[in-house]
């Protein structure tokens, strides 16, 4: 059994509710260290467009305040929709519905991939506005 099979791996044979959260919980850290990459890739990325669009930024310490704020909020946002995860595979343990299950065992992964278009929405936009102009 490889690690990511281990790490990805839903068992939705017996879930009880406790086993469901610990599942989600104990992947929390590995989701905020991607989280983590996807951000610090963004923000690297947007490094290299010009920032003479539509929004003029001010240097100074509002500007700092306003990016560390919006990371914060990034962060909370990001962790309340994870806590949804697990939310709704309680919700739906007691459903038989094989589309459902499905759904469930792949949640985790597609949690991740909805997140890095998140993430990276900043960057295509910028990619847009440069190349549109």
């Amino acid at each position: 059994m490889t690690v990511l099979h281990r790490i990805f791996n839903v068992n939705s044979s017996e879930l009880k509710w406790q086993k469901v959260i610990f599942w989600w919980e104990i992947r929390r850290p590995l989701y905020n260290l991607i989280l983590t990459f996807f951000l610090a890739s963004t923000l690297l990325g947007l490094s290299f467009f010009p920032i003479n669009g539509f929004i003029k930024f001010n240097n100074g310490p509002i500007l700092v305040l306003g990016i560390y704020a919006s990371i914060i909020i990034y962060y909370i946002c990001a962790n309340i929709l994870y806590t949804l995860g697990w939310v709704f595979q309680i919700i739906t343990i007691k459903f038989n519905w094989t589309k459902l299950k499905s759904l469930t065992k792949k949640s985790f992964i597609l949690g991740l991939a909805i997140s890095f278009l998140v993430t990276t929405i900043p960057i295509l936009l910028s990619l847009i506005n440069l190349l549109i102009g």
